[in-house]
């Protein structure tokens, strides 16, 4: 018998700036100012109150600028599972075959996130009594923020993985071989009756009881302009701006046989987005810059002995977010 008990209280002030802009020339002959990139990335990520039984939890965050990296392989970060060939954690194959225990989870989380994050590199000022150039970089500012709040996980897998690019990328993402995809999904919880057959045994047990309330107070904001350039010949050029908040809150999630595989992919720039072979069952999100992909399957357990699985959840977040 396992028994857990939790409480706790997380807060996070965090504050990230980068700033390129803010120059000033006056009564120059020529005036030149051109920025660089001004790049502020914010990463928060509360695991609070994880009980983990016989199963794996992976979270994975790749923030990358345009020139650093190639090829993004995600394989590494699905090995957990296994690959259908019998490797890995084995309970999306047979889940529950520990079975005849009982678990019992009570958690209680409060989370309050205060993220600012800017990023500048405009407000520039060129005088001349000739020329003047005003040309600034691009200003990306983002704030990525993953509360995973009272998860209670028993003979089951989860991953999530999140990419962010910054500028164009050329680069490849590489999704495991379609042998895997194809076992995640075939993957199911056809419980049949009497126990027998594919599923979780007919005398498991499992009660969840959940209670949150979630708050998002979001504001996006990115400057390159407000530049002025005085002179006979004035050129002002911007480079781009974009502001981007990305909150995810996995609150209350209880998983009792089974795996999830999550994928978020946001590219600040340009990147050919097709996906070719998608198979089927997998949800796929498109958006302005990238997309998200999940998948999930339920245990595929033999007919066992009673389990009992009881989990209660109680939890407040609240997430204050200004890019």
């Amino acid at each position: 018998e396992l028994t857990d008990t939790n409480t706790a209280g997380v807060e996070n002030q965090s504050a990230t700036g980068a700033e390129t802009g803010t120059n000033e020339i006056d009564n120059s002959q020529n005036a030149i100012i051109d920025t660089g990139d001004a790049v502020a990335v914010s990463d928060t990520v509360n695991v609070v109150n994880t009980n983990i039984v016989n199963s794996d939890l992976s979270l994975e965050i790749i923030n990358a600028e345009e020139g650093d990296v190639g090829d993004v392989d995600i394989r590494p970060a699905t090995e957990i599972m296994g690959g259908g060939d019998g490797t890995g954690s084995s309970c999306t194959q047979s889940c529950l075959s520990a079975s005849g225990y009982n678990v019992s989870n009570e958690n209680e989380a409060t989370v309050s996130n205060d993220i600012v994050v800017s990023a500048d590199t405009g407000n520039n000022s060129a005088t001349s009594s000739d020329n003047a150039l005003v040309a600034t970089g691009d200003a990306y500012a983002v704030a990525n923020v993953v509360n995973v709040v009272n998860t209670n996980i028993t003979e089951s897998d989860l991953i999530f993985f999140i990419f962010n690019h910054f500028g164009n990328w050329g680069g490849n993402l590489i999704f495991p071989g379609e042998a895997f995809m194809d076992w995640l999904l075939s993957v199911t919880n056809t419980q049949t009756e009497g126990g027998s057959g594919n599923g979780l045994s007919a005398g498991t047990f499992v009660s969840n009881e959940n209670e949150a309330g979630i708050l998002n107070n979001i504001s996006t904001e990115a400057n390159t302009g407000d530049n002025v350039s005085a002179s006979s010949e004035s050129t002002i050029v911007t480079g781009d701006a974009q502001a981007t908040t990305n909150t995810i809150n996995v609150v209350n999630s209880n998983h009792t046989g089974g795996s999830v595989f999550s994928l978020l992919v946001n590219v600040y720039g340009n990147w050919d987005k097709t996906i070719y072979n998608l198979p089927e069952g997998l949800t796929l999100e498109f958006f302005d810059g990238g997309f998200l992909l999940t998948a999930s399957s339920m245990g595929n357990g033999d007919s066992s002995p009673a389990a009992s699985v009881s989990n209660t959840n109680l939890a407040n977040i609240t997430n204050n977010i200004s890019t």
